[in-house]
């Protein structure tokens, strides 16, 4: 039998749900500003030679999946910080970084997302 659908893995499971929710919500937001920003682009007509685009929208429209990392590192760093400092982090601080980071993170694609609506600066060749 596969071990994460062991019975004595289950409250391990459930004891960090609030980590897989917001992560879940986390790379919702990730993917779709990336996929927001791919399309905007397409529109106004990403790749043209003699078009200058800014480095963000284009950034996120090639790496965005990359972002997926500060999630990934948040829900690393809260487990551990859940395990080891009790006293010091509980289920109240995870909720409390969970929607700064979603905040942050929704700020920035938001961003990102005008930025790759606006017009390109036009280079007369």
């Amino acid at each position: 039998m596969l071990l994460w659908l062991s019975p004595g893995c289950m409250p391990i499971v459930r004891e960090y749900a609030l980590q897989s929710i917001f992560f879940i919500v986390h790379s919702v937001v990730i993917m779709g500003g990336s996929m927001f920003t791919a399309t905007f682009l397409k529109v106004r007509g990403y790749p043209e030679a003699d078009r200058v685009w800014h480095w963000l929208p284009v950034f996120v429209r090639n790496w965005g999946f990359t972002l997926i990392l500060f999630p990934a590192g948040w829900v690393f760093a809260t487990i551990w910080l859940e395990r080891h400092r009790p006293d010091q982090f509980s289920k109240s601080e995870t909720i409390l970084t969970g929607i700064l980071l979603l905040g942050g993170l929704g700020y920035f694609m938001m961003r990102v997302v005008l930025r790759a609506m606006a017009f390109p600066i036009i280079h007369a060749v």
